[in-house]
């Protein structure tokens, strides 16, 4: 079986297929542990002509021999859903036993993207243990997966953590004063499967061994969910999410007006903006582009700012008026 990707068919030709629906929301698990063969399992839904991946496994667990082949995967499933396992011959074709688990407890937090523990920026965030065996961990899988390096979902456990910002601006995710070892997914989505979630970044290794990833814009009100995996390493660390939040720059264009202009004592810029600025600052730069004016105002939303132009040599200028990233630039005159 195929599933797509940038795999090419070599093995996992042969496959025995198994369906479950479940008459209750609950927790399905899929285990080869302990069995006789190198083994590697999927998990599906939807129509046989249109399945959708929910989840993969390739090695996670031992077999009876000691080897760690053994295949292990969990997912939250819906009641009355269709779920379809499938067992291919990747790397072994001798039949063996396997199991098929379900329970309706509550998920532990943090176990899957729908209990996804709520954390909340600016404070540290600590990862005592990974408690989840429903790793996404990106959207590169393939019939070829063969190590975690091509695709970790295959052979890793994970932890999820969920973050709704009240405002838009830039956040940086970053696990880099833990020095250990760490792998990150970030996505947007509803929470089930592979189609359903989008992965908007990922960071291995950007600081050090650690994890970093910095200017990532977010929306107010949209979710975001944090995937921690332990593949690299299983040892606890500190996180956290610094949030800078601020206007965009449409926002400043039709928010701000500049006047007189030609302007030869006051320049007025007034500001209108629909939620206010974290740190707005105004500089006046010459046709030299040099600064000749520069003020801070810290947060604000609305108010009319007056610079004092009086002294300023006669010529056209450039007003800039900036918070964070977000930019709008006025040309004006002075007399």
């Amino acid at each position: 079986y195929h599933y797509g990707g940038t795999g090419s068919a070599s093995g996992g030709l042969a496959a025995v297929w198994y369906s479950y629906t479940p008459s209750e929301n609950g927790i399905l698990s899929i285990s080869s542990c302990n069995g006789d063969s190198d083994s590697r399992a999927w998990l599906f839904k939807g129509d046989c002509d249109e399945l959708v991946l929910v989840g993969m496994n390739d090695d996670r667990c031992e077999q009876s021999n000691g080897d760690a082949y053994a295949s292990y995967k969990e997912a939250y499933v819906e009641a009355g859903a269709t779920y379809y396992i499938m067992w291919d011959d990747r790397w072994d074709n001798v039949g063996f036993k396997w199991d098929l688990g379900f329970s309706t407890d509550a998920p532990t937090e943090a176990a899957f993207c729908q209990s996804a523990q709520a954390v909340t920026a600016g404070e540290d965030l600590f990862v005592n243990a990974f408690v989840g065996e429903a790793a996404v961990a990106g959207d590169n899988i393939f019939d070829l997966c063969s190590s975690s390096g091509s695709c970790p979902a295959g052979y890793t456990g994970s932890n999820w953590y969920s973050w709704t910002p009240e405002g838009d601006g830039t956040a940086t995710i970053t696990s880099c004063d833990s020095g250990t070892d760490t792998y990150l997914f970030v996505y947007t989505g509803t929470c089930g499967d592979y189609n359903s979630l989008e992965l908007i970044a990922s960071s291995e290794n950007d600081c050090g061994l650690s994890s970093l990833i910095e200017g990532l814009e977010v929306t107010a009100g949209t979710t975001y969910y944090f995937e921690w995996i332990d593949d690299r390493s299983a040892d606890p660390f500190i996180w956290r999410i610094d949030f800078v939040s601020g206007v965009d720059e449409t926002a400043l264009e039709q928010g701000v007006k500049v006047f007189p202009n030609p302007a030869n004592n006051l320049l007025n810029v007034n500001v209108d903006l629909p939620e206010a600025a974290d740190n707005l600052a105004i500089r006046m730069v010459n046709t030299f582009g040099q600064v000749v004016v520069e003020r801070y105002y810290g947060a604000l939303q609305t108010g009319n700012l007056q610079i004092d132009v009086s002294n300023i040599p006669a010529g056209m200028y450039l007003v800039q008026v900036m918070d964070g990233n977000a930019q709008y630039t006025h040309s004006v005159i002075v007399e």
